[in-house]
């Protein structure tokens, strides 16, 4: 039988074997990484040393956002691959509800959730990340508009990290996350040296300027010349659509604006390489892009000649189906095919059948009465109606009460 000391010193020689095997080496995010991302990496590196050891000195680099991940010792995954610390939902794996990669670090880590502070930065960076959205000068937006201006990442990085540290030691413990307020929080943290907080300013300041440049000297000329605007009638109330060919990544914001665009409810963008955006304006209401996102998804197997997924649950699904080409995101309520930290092979589906499809989404009742008289349904595996295999309600009705009457 093994001795005291022997036993001890094979505990000891395991535990130092898990530790070498769990020094980080590399650590890998997205392309142009969100404050999501820039903000969980600030925790590791902050608070994280215990957990993540080696992680101060390890690579940092960036991949497309649907680049396969393989895990490995020594490697840390950050919002890609679909690991531990990725909430993004995947073929056959539903999103983390509630969190980010933010949230699932700080919950692995085990920061003090009795820091006021930290919690206000965590509901923040989540906040931004599920809804895509949030005020102009916030530092989320900011964040995609220095990326959007050519900024180099590392820069970017350290600006944010700068900019958590300052909103981390905030005596006020205020919730707002503006370019200004974070300003005035760096100055009165470094009254020794004004000009720390002056240089971090502008270093927001002038990507800000230059996408006001950009904004009405490029993009609404863009705008006005190549939109296709029109006005349809939804199942609930007049709809404006707005169709464009435009690389440009602020269309569709301005086709969206009341006050410089059209006020637009849908928007579909394609860029010069044939992906697509549709993008919806959730100021007039709820717009759930269920429906749209499911036609989408049956419409590209159907032009492929291969059909493999009817279920209609996994067709509206959030993320991307299994071979897939559009991506949904439920929250924010738009649908991609492809971006700038994501690339996909373009659609096959022609643009005119995507703005047929973004119609009949629209007003898909209206659709219906041009095929049938709204009360039987002759849809069969031998001469399929499209309308039914979309999974339209009505059409799903019509089937249920025939069931139900004979």
């Amino acid at each position: 039988m093994a001795s005291i000391e022997q036993k001890t010193g094979a505990i000891r020689s395991k535990i130092r074997r898990f530790q070498m095997a769990t020094v980080i080496k590399d650590i890998v995010t997205h392309e142009s990484p969100h404050l999501d991302e820039i903000a969980a990496y600030w925790k590791v590196l902050r608070f994280g040393k215990k957990k993540f050891p080696g992680a101060d000195i390890a690579r940092l680099y960036f991949v497309d956002n649907n680049a396969e991940i393989i895990p490995r010792k020594g490697l840390l995954a950050l919002g890609v691959g679909g690991g531990q610390f990725d909430e993004h939902p995947k073929p056959g794996k539903e999103r983390k509800r509630d969190e980010c990669t933010a949230t699932l670090i700080a919950k692995y880590i085990g920061v003090d959730m009795d820091d006021e502070n930290m919690v206000r930065i965590l509901n923040f960076v989540k906040n931004a990340d599920l809804n895509a959205s949030g005020g102009t000068f916030d530092l989320a937006q900011m964040v995609k508009m220095l990326h959007a201006q050519g900024k180099p990442t590392d820069e970017v990085i350290a600006w944010v990290f700068q900019a958590l540290d300052a909103k981390l030691d905030d005596e006020k413990e205020s919730g707002d996350f503006s370019l200004q307020n974070i300003a005035y929080l760096i100055r009165s943290q470094n009254e020794e040296n004004p000009d720390v907080a002056y240089e971090w300013f502008k270093f927001g300041m002038e990507a800000r300027i230059a996408e006001q440049k950009k904004f009405f000297r490029e993009t609404y000329t863009e705008f006005e010349n190549n939109a296709a605007v029109e006005k349809i009638q939804g199942t609930h109330r007049e709809l404006t659509i707005v169709a464009i060919e435009s690389d440009n990544d602020q269309i569709a914001r301005l086709a969206r604006s009341k006050k410089y665009g059209v006020d637009a409810d849908i928007v579909v963008q394609m860029s010069s390489n044939g992906n697509f955006g549709i993008y919806t304006n959730q100021k007039h209401g709820k717009i759930n892009l269920e429906l749209l996102v499911r036609m989408l998804n049956f419409e590209e197997q159907k032009i492929s000649g291969n059909i493999t997924e009817t279920n209609w649950d996994v067709l509206s699904s959030e993320g991307m189906i299994d071979g897939g080409r559009w991506y949904y995101h439920m929250q924010g309520q738009f649908i991609l095919n492809g971006s700038k930290t994501a690339h996909v092979e373009p659609t096959r589906i022609p643009p005119e059948r995507i703005i047929e499809l973004v119609k009949i989404y629209a007003n898909p009742i209206q659709e219906i009465k041009k095929h049938c008289d709204c009360t039987i349904c002759i849809s069969s595996r031998k001469n399929p109606c499209e309308l039914y295999g979309f999974g339209i309600g009505l059409c799903k009705k019509i089937r249920y009460d025939m069931k139900n009457q004979g």
